[in-house]
């Protein structure tokens, strides 16, 4: 949806005289639009920071969409920014906490090394290889 008709909802009448409304992002217009609908659906008079987990819930990218909600707030109703805030803060303790648990959860590494039979701990690029690789082992006359 283009920047004319997401501003054209009768919900934005309310913030048409806000300044810094058109420097914003599209997504973040786009979020507070999606997060304005999800308020009136649901009746809510007065949304606080779980309203704003719940509606961010639902997004594809919860965290991401909660960040652009926040941005839109702090030009167009600052009083709300705190709220949003909040729920930003919910998202990224989430995301701390699935990634400690991913982490617990993680094998340990193992404690010994298996080495290359051919392998030794000076090894040299250029020097020739073990005659039993070329064949030495098998009868082959390599002094040719």
């Amino acid at each position: 949806m283009n920047r004319a008709k997401l501003l054209a909802k009768p919900h934005w009448r309310h913030f048409e005289h806000v300044t810094g409304l058109a420097a914003l992002p599209l997504v973040a217009l786009a979020c507070m639009d999606s997060f304005l609908e999800h308020v009136a659906a649901h009746g809510l008079a007065d949304p606080q920071s779980d309203d704003v987990v719940a509606w961010a819930s639902a997004e594809d990218e919860p965290a991401a969409a909660v960040e652009h909600l926040t941005d839109a707030f702090r030009v167009c109703v600052p009083a709300f920014a705190g709220a949003a805030e909040s729920a930003a803060r919910t998202f990224r303790l989430k995301k701390k906490a699935a990634t400690s648990q991913v982490l617990k959860r993680a094998p340990a590494a193992p404690t010994t090394i298996q080495q290359d039979h051919h392998a030794t701990e000076d090894w040299d690029p250029l020097a020739r290889p073990p005659e039993t690789l070329f064949g030495a082992a098998k009868g082959i006359d390599l002094s040719r």
